[in-house]
């Protein structure tokens, strides 16, 4: 379940909230492309077992 929303406006707004974040563990695939789903998928899944909620940021750039 989802339980907010935020489109930070600036990276250091990123980094603010990544700073309030207690961080367990950190995975990022740099450069995603469509044939990475199965390891992103893997990945989450992995992240999801246990206590702790996990959090996903999607970046595009330029």
């Amino acid at each position: 379940m989802i339980s907010t929303v935020t489109k930070p406006k600036s990276k250091q707004e990123l980094i603010r909230s990544l700073q309030k974040q207690q961080i367990d563990q950190i995975e990022v695939f740099d450069r995603y492309h469509p044939s990475d789903t199965k390891a992103l998928d893997k990945a989450a899944k992995e992240m999801m077992r246990g206590a702790g909620d996990v959090t996903v940021i999607l970046v595009k750039t330029k």
